[in-house]
């Protein structure tokens, strides 16, 4: 099942409400493909929910019960983001997410465009035939932040992910995005 926008703004309300009914306030910042649906609103559907959530027994724990009451996967919300931030410039690389629901019980956050751009380009995958989602989000991006050259993702890259330059194979399908995006401008 694919999450729209307004099942991922009803599902993240709900866990609001049952986060704020035990007295916890829940700490989540939002990345991936629901960051880019629900902060910058470059897609319609995301397979889950990538996230970073404090606590984070309490907030899965209530976050299976949504996804009971809304007929949602097991997984609509997980937290296997946790092993691509980068630990050392992940706060750096937020800010704060303004959603149409009663917030009572959440703090949300989403990276900002240069962390996710890194992010991004750091998992840059190939398409594959009739998926082109990692492209997709990176042309939007590049676009968004006025990208012209590979160098300027170089440089997000070493702020927030000194530790990984770009593959061989990402550099070449990045440049062929800023090439045609710069096309696109002319």
């Amino acid at each position: 099942m694919k999450l729209d926008r307004e099942t991922i703004v009803k599902a993240l309300g709900r866990l609001g409400e049952l986060a704020h009914e035990r007295g916890i306030e829940l700490h989540i910042c939002i990345y991936g493909g629901s960051a880019m649906i629900l902060a910058y609103d470059s897609r319609l559907v995301s397979k889950d929910v990538d996230v970073i959530i404090h606590p984070s027994e309490e907030g899965l724990a209530l976050a299976r019960q949504v996804g009971e009451e809304m007929g949602l996967h097991s997984e609509w919300l997980n937290n296997e983001v946790r092993y691509f931030v980068s630990e050392a410039k992940d706060r750096e690389g937020r800010r704060p997410l303004d959603l149409p629901i009663e917030t009572r019980g959440l703090k949300l956050e989403v990276p900002t465009a240069n962390y996710l751009l890194a992010m991004k380009a750091r998992a840059c995958r190939e398409a594959l035939p009739g998926v082109s989602i990692d492209e997709a989000d990176l042309r939007f991006l590049i676009r968004k932040m006025g990208i012209n050259s590979i160098e300027q993702i170089e440089a997000q890259l070493e702020r927030y992910f000194p530790e990984n330059p770009l593959r061989p194979g990402s550099r070449t399908i990045i440049q062929r995005i800023i090439e045609e995006v710069n096309h696109e401008r002319e």
